[in-house]
């Protein structure tokens, strides 16, 4: 009788997990960006995914404006990639309900533009 309880109870905390992360549970309360919380901050984007070319570090940059839904970020230093200076990256967010401006807190992926406008995939670290 006890383990028939026990099995029920266990089958819908399964199935509520599974709503939750089948519909994005994390939209669900209302997560948005809070542009206050990381205009300012100097951050370096990591772990760079970019079809045909690798690069694992950029510069550190320090994130200048919010421009919805993109970031400005300002590398301190001029890099060079395939023959081109770049100066700057626009970075937004890659999932829904992951905001960037929680980098602060927890790991986040976001989808990046170069200024010659390559895009790549990176993690947001701050320095």
């Amino acid at each position: 009788m006890i383990i028939g309880y026990i099995l029920f109870a266990l089958i819908v905390v399964a199935l509520i997990v599974a709503i939750y992360s089948g519909t994005g549970g994390r939209a669900w309360f209302g997560t948005r960006e809070v542009p206050a919380e990381f205009v300012g901050q100097t951050v370096q984007l990591r772990d760079c995914e970019l079809s045909g070319s690798t690069f694992s570090e950029l510069p550190p940059a320090r994130v200048t404006s919010f421009d919805a839904p993109d970031y400005r970020l300002d590398f301190t230093t001029p890099f060079l990639f395939d023959g081109r200076e770049e100066h700057f990256v626009r970075i937004r967010f890659r999932h829904a309900g992951y905001p960037v401006s929680s980098a602060a807190k927890l790991s986040v992926r976001v989808g990046a533009t170069l200024e010659s406008g390559r895009s790549f995939i990176a993690r947001v670290v701050l320095c």
